[in-house]
Formats: C-alpha cells, structure tokens, sequence
C-alpha cells in the first residue's frame, strides 16, 4: 500500500486472493467466489482475477494471526476455533447487487447473528480508501 492505494494490479490482486484465503483457506480460489473480494479491493466484479506466484508461508500465518486477532477483538467468541468463525461469519449465503448508487450485499440471516450486535466491528457500510462505491451490507 502506498497513501491508501495498492502499488500496482499485482498487489491489488493478491489481495483478493488473500481475502479468499481467509475465508476458505482455499491459495487458489474459483473466479466464481470472488466478486465480493474484488470489490474490497477496489476491482470492478468482472475484472479478470490472476493470483499470480503461489502463497508463502509468511502469508498463510499472517492470516492465521488476522483470524485470531478478530476472534480475540470479541469477547463473546473468546473460544471459537478459527475453522468454526469461517463457517459461521465467513462462509455465508448472500445476493450482491446495486442500489442508490452504492453495492448491497444481502446475507442470509442466522440465529446466531445476534452475536454481531455485541461485536466490535461495523458491518453495515464499507467504504474503504480504495473503493470507488461503497458497499451496504444487511444481515
């Protein structure tokens, strides 16, 4: 990153696929599964996606450590595996679409979405500096 913006398109879509990896641990995801990454990144949904050189293992483990430290952030998922956080607020049902010029993601609801009242993060709007549209999320 240099002043809230990727280097180059390399970096841009490494990042997409890193996003990926902490979702499914998946170091080469289908194009099919990354529109949602694409755009946290600042990629228009249908750009062609190429991950380029294999994952690192600095890469893998940094991972591993964001996941913890957002398990960490919630005292209310305090023992939850890594696994069990993808599965239950990672690996998630939902429609993207546009409305009122900004992106919205529908996310199937869950009963134990209750817990994301308590939690520490914003997840109505993301608007990130490198984003052109923001991104409105309902759960």
């Amino acid at each position: 990153m240099e002043q809230n913006r990727f280097r180059n398109r390399e970096a841009r879509q490494r990042a997409v696929g890193l996003l990926q990896y902490l979702v499914t641990e998946d170091p080469s995801p289908p194009e099919y599964l990354l529109p949602i990454n694409k755009l946290l990144c600042g990629m228009a949904p249908d750009e062609v996606f190429e991950f380029g050189p294999p994952m690192v293992e600095v890469e893998t483990e940094e991972c591993t450590r964001l996941l913890q430290a957002a398990i960490a952030q919630a005292p209310i998922l305090k023992d939850m595996s890594i696994p069990a956080f993808r599965g239950t607020f990672l690996l998630r049902q939902g429609i993207l679409t546009t409305r009122d010029g900004a992106w919205l993601l529908r996310v199937e609801r869950k009963t134990y979405d209750v817990v994301l009242d308590r939690s520490p993060w914003q997840l109505d709007w993301i608007k990130l500096p490198w984003m052109e549209t923001a991104l409105r999320v309902e759960w």
